[in-house]
């Protein structure tokens, strides 16, 4: 069985104005794979777009920090951190508090202090969906300036970890892509058996579930470690 890990921004949705190939999805549906998030939105970002492109399965939120799975999605027990009205939530990332209270002391710019407005400007979001990309679990998205970016290293002092994303700057918990991945893949593999993993992403925050993978797929320009360069999502269908 194979199940396909898929970053969002810049890979699945379009870099500039977050728009996505309808008949890509339906052609991605019809193959029957999982089609499984794994990105640096919300739960709510998440949800949106699983809404509209009619996806159901489990997915990754905020850079690994949580995994989501709809209740019965598995078909045996497994251990989770909570329970919500839909799914089961393992939990791999540190709450948002904490977060705030490390990113407030770094004295910058970041969502969790920018009106609805601010966020839709530097993102390109619409107002509607900026207010779901500043529903905030686990990750602070930072909007550095260059003489502010010295300013991560406290990040590292305080215990917690830095990402980019090609636009902006996080601060996450201890946690990344690649854990929530292989976590998810033990319970694919516990429930069908054999399978093969793909994953396709486009910056340095997908690196670490790229290595995990058993095909990776970078949307670029520039040979990465044993990524194939890919130019877009297209170009790998045949391979899923």
């Amino acid at each position: 069985m194979k199940i396909l890990f898929t970053d969002l921004d810049a890979t699945l949705l379009d870099k500039d104005d977050y728009s996505y190939d309808v008949n890509l999805v339906k052609k991605l549906k019809k193959k029957g794979v999982p089609i499984v998030f794994c990105s640096s939105k919300t739960r709510a970002e998440q949800e949106y777009y699983r809404s509209a492109m009619g996806v159901t399965d489990s997915f990754i939120v905020e850079n690994g920090s949580a995994i989501y799975i709809p209740k019965d999605y598995f078909s045996f027990p497994f251990e989770y951190d909570f329970l919500t009205e839909k799914y089961r939530v393992i939990v791999l990332g540190e709450r948002y508090q904490k977060i705030r209270e490390v990113v407030d002391e770094l004295g910058v710019k970041c969502f969790g202090r920018m009106s609805v407005e601010e966020v839709s400007k530097v993102t390109g979001l619409s107002e509607d969906l900026a207010k779901l990309a500043k529903q905030r679990e686990y990750l602070e998205p930072l909007v550095l300036g260059e003489d502010e970016k010295e300013k991560l290293r406290l990040v590292e002092k305080a215990g917690l970890r830095w990402t980019y994303g090609g636009k902006f700057y996080s601060v996450i918990g201890k946690t990344d892509k690649g854990k929530a991945v292989k976590k998810l893949v033990e319970l694919f593999r516990k429930e069908f058996g054999k399978v093969e993993s793909i994953g396709i992403g486009d910056s340095p925050n997908d690196f670490s579930m790229l290595e995990v993978v058993d095909k990776p797929f970078l949307i670029g320009n520039k040979k990465i470690r044993n990524f194939r360069v890919v130019e877009s999502f297209d170009e790998i269908f045949d391979e899923i």
